[in-house]
């Protein structure tokens, strides 16, 4: 058979048990058929390395090493994409509330009141935030009786005591326009 060794040479003549003969067989044959697979041969090198750690075993040693260095390799590089990637977010970021205060002074509301209304509110166009703001200037409670208002007939609140969602309705598309407007100005 191949692979099997000829003691007879050696002038001894080994006598194993025809059981244990084919167990060895087996086992051989086992252990072949692991070593030639190589989705398996790698589990096998590392059953044997974590039962023989010190010996040296190409294939396996090598390769931790070279992983190793591509790892020690790769941080600088890492290190470097994270802090362009942060300062790309933190230049945008910036850029952003750079045109939201603008859009603030141009329109005359303070700029940190728009901030905190977008941050507390979860508004993200600091045009929606300068509207709502704008608009909260025009109506207070010092300044603006909404039952007076409604009652004299002044001209943004017609319509609001007959057909409320109407009245709603067309302010909404009102206050849209005037922000399209705006915006293409």
């Amino acid at each position: 058979m191949a692979g099997e060794i000829d003691f007879s040479a050696l002038g001894a003549e080994a006598q194993i048990d025809p059981k244990e003969l084919a167990a060895l067989r087996a086992a051989k044959a086992f252990l072949d058929e692991v070593r030639d697979d190589p989705e398996a041969r790698p589990h096998l090198i590392r059953a044997y390395k974590k039962k023989h750690p010190n010996e040296f075993i190409p294939e396996h040693d090598v390769a931790e090493r070279v992983r190793a260095e591509i790892t020690e390799a790769q941080k600088p590089v890492a290190e470097q994409l994270a802090a362009l990637k942060k300062e790309r977010e933190e230049e945008s970021a910036r850029k952003f509330w750079d045109a939201a205060k603008s859009k603030a002074e141009a329109a005359g509301v303070d700029f940190g009141d728009v901030q905190n209304l977008m941050t507390s509110q979860g508004i993200t166009n600091p045009d929606v935030a300068v509207a709502y703001l704008k608009s909260q200037a025009k109506v207070t409670p010092e300044t603006y009786n909404w039952r007076t208002s409604v009652e004299t007939g002044g001209e943004e609140e017609k319509g609001l005591l007959e057909d409320p969602r109407g009245w709603a309705r067309q302010m909404a598309h009102s206050t849209i326009a005037q922000l399209k407007r705006e915006q293409a100005a």
